[in-house]
């Protein structure tokens, strides 16, 4: 029984490690994709995409990153800048408008 516990564990195991490589591979794939025949102003000769191809076999083969470090590779997207930040040298001016006498009754 526990013996049974322990194979489908490795089982599982051994298929996420799969599924998690063949989803790296699948990214560096249509990355490449992307540099070979996307709008690009370098271009890739076949003997180049022959050594990344190669490349990435032989990570494939001694890659043992945990899941963290493969999403680490995914490009990321750039943060907004909180505010607008003015010059400290703009001048200020405060303008207060008064409300007419039947509009603040009503509050």
């Amino acid at each position: 029984m526990e013996n049974e516990r322990n194979a489908r564990a490795e089982e599982a195991k051994a298929l996420a490690e799969e599924r998690r490589l063949r989803e790296h591979l699948e990214w560096k794939l249509k990355d490449l994709q992307a540099k070979l025949f996307g709008k690009s102003s370098e271009k890739i000769y076949p003997d180049q995409l022959q050594l990344i191809l190669e490349g990435l076999e032989a990570e494939a083969a001694l890659d043992t990153t945990p899941e963290s470090a493969v999403e680490k590779d995914k490009p990321r997207r750039k943060s907004r800048k909180k505010g607008m930040q003015f010059p400290d040298d703009l001048p200020e001016e405060t303008i207060e408008i008064d409300l007419p006498e039947p509009e603040k009754s009503a509050q």
